[in-house]
């Protein structure tokens, strides 16, 4: 299973001039999901944590951070990643929109960081691969907060349904994986 690459929007409410675009691609291969982001632009205005990490922490998402949001198309409950640049990453599940937020327990996801002049690639992989078990498809909603230079943060996903940047929305949840 692969999915064709999508373009990620920006939210309105963050001006993010350096960063020509951002897309997501996602591919299975056996037992494991790989979720790969694509970043075009001027890497030297972004503020991207390389050092350390490969760590489990809270919170990832106050910095340049990638996101994947998982749920089952009959069902209110939701699994939600955070992978920052360094490896350091976080999992979270939910029984409904921002409902009764736990851990999730997970084996931890490989996260490989690519960068060039102007160029990223954030490659992640699940092991044991999709998160949400189920016999039809799954929604899918990448997204990614970046974090400029001067702490300015700019919030990225496939479609924004509100006035204010909202990842756990159901409308983030745009793409379907087989």
């Amino acid at each position: 299973m692969s999915a064709a690459p999508v373009q990620l929007q920006r939210h309105p409410v963050a001006p993010c001039p350096f960063v020509a675009s951002l897309t997501v691609a996602v591919t299975r291969t056996g037992d494991a999901l790989s979720v790969i982001y694509q970043l075009q632009g001027d890497l030297s205005k972004l503020s991207l944590p390389v050092d350390g990490g490969g760590q489990r922490r809270d919170e990832l998402w106050t910095a340049t951070c990638f996101e994947a949001f998982f749920r089952a198309p009959d069902s209110d409950a939701y699994i939600e990643y955070n992978f920052a640049p360094n490896g350091d990453w976080a999992a979270y599940q939910f029984d409904g929109y921002r409902a009764n937020m736990a851990h999730f327990d997970c084996a931890a996801p490989v996260i490989k960081l690519e960068t060039g002049d102007a160029a990223a690639t954030l490659r992640v992989t699940l092991p044991g691969g999709a998160p949400i078990r189920t016999a039809g498809p799954i929604l899918f909603g990448p997204t990614a907060i970046l974090e400029d230079s001067d702490g300015t943060r700019s919030f990225w996903a496939i479609h924004h349904a509100l006035n204010k940047p909202d990842f756990h929305h159901i409308d983030t949840f745009r793409m379907t994986l087989d």
